[in-house]
């Protein structure tokens, strides 16, 4: 068997997982954003992740519907995100600072 040939046989093994791993999640990530990231309000009452595709409504609903998510488990998230190939976006609430104006 040469190295072309296992090399071949490799990488077909490799894109049966993948097709067989999004059959599991019953979807392909995109387009555009898969997951929206959204800390809770007051700060430390967790994360809330939705889903913006079919793949990232089926990764909420199969990996992480128990929200919302405590803030040691984000970085597992966005890892298993990544994993799965799904883009994602972390809404950062802005909120401005009243200053009076000095005349």
């Amino acid at each position: 068997m040469s190295l072309k040939s296992i090399v071949d046989d490799l990488i077909k093994d490799a894109n049966d997982q993948v097709d067989r791993a999004y059959r599991i999640l019953g979807a392909r990530p995109g387009p555009g954003i898969d997951l929206i990231f959204k800390p809770l309000s007051p700060v430390g009452s967790g994360w809330l992740a939705t889903g913006k595709t079919n793949a990232g409504k089926a990764f909420v609903a199969k990996f992480w519907a128990n929200q919302p998510i405590e803030y040691n488990e984000i970085g597992q998230l966005k890892r298993e995100a990544n994993d799965w190939g799904l883009r994602f976006e972390i809404l950062w609430p802005i909120e401005g600072i009243d200053i009076p104006e000095i005349e």
